[in-house]
């Protein structure tokens, strides 16, 4: 039986957060909507060029909250909505519910690693925001992990514009997009990644120009809203 914290005291919390994000999943966008977005996205990707030798991680192929392009958490591999009393989505909840409530005046916590993909890895996710687990910092490079991405409450939607991987080194490029209504956000992107070189790997977190106009500027808002880069040993796979 899976066992979520303390999930008795955080009931109210809980459930209004997994109403929340299963309305989320309801929303439908107006086709003009989505074209604008589209062309946003091939202009940003267009003039942020990458390299010849790095490899490109498909928006598709990452499980996110909130992010376009990419896989929706409150959604099953087909696309349905996950029920309300789903496992998966009390994870969520709880991880939304722990980043949302994050004082003022703090400083952003790293990114990190996790063993596992998709819901798998979400599941680590979970252990490492909500019951503050140590991070991971070592993996075989036949493990399969996923880079967890996340961001704290801001007046402005995080969306990832590409991730990039070129032997030890990974780069997740993001970008922040104003809301049309006065709404606080968080975000958390579950990215899998293949370990292809052994030794340390670094991660880095590289924002692009805002969509929109953000008060005071978007590049006061990197170091307060988005976690920290981080980096993690590859160990060869025993043999």
């Amino acid at each position: 039986m899976l066992r979520i914290g303390n999930l008795a005291s955080k009931t109210k919390v809980i459930l209004g957060i997994a109403i929340a994000i299963i309305l989320a999943g309801c929303v439908v966008v107006p086709p003009q909507a989505k074209e604008t977005t589209n062309q946003e996205n091939n202009i940003l990707t267009q003039k942020t060029s990458m390299t010849n030798s790095a490899r490109l991680i498909p928006l598709q192929d990452i499980w996110a909250w909130d992010m376009p392009g990419t896989r929706p958490l409150n959604r099953t591999e087909t696309g349905n909505l996950l029920p309300s009393n789903s496992p998966e989505l009390i994870l969520l909840s709880e991880i939304i519910s722990t980043l949302t409530s994050t004082p003022n005046n703090f400083t952003p916590d790293q990114c990190f690693a996790v063993e596992g993909e998709g819901k798998n890895a979400l599941q680590e996710a979970h252990a490492v925001i909500v019951k503050k687990q140590a991070k991971k910092t070592s993996f075989s490079q036949d493990q399969k992990i996923s880079l967890v991405f996340f961001s704290y409450p801001f007046n402005s939607y995080v969306h990832l514009v590409r991730v990039e991987q070129q032997d030890q080194s990974l780069q997740i490029f993001y970008r922040f997009v104003t809301h049309r209504t006065r709404q606080m956000t968080v975000h958390i992107a579950l990215i899998p990644v293949n370990l292809s070189a052994s030794g340390n790997t670094q991660v880095e977190i590289k924002s692009q120009p805002a969509t929109g106009n953000i008060a005071g500027g978007w590049e006061q808002w990197e170091q307060k809203i988005i976690c920290r880069p981080f980096n993690f040993n590859v160990t060869p796979t025993k043999t």
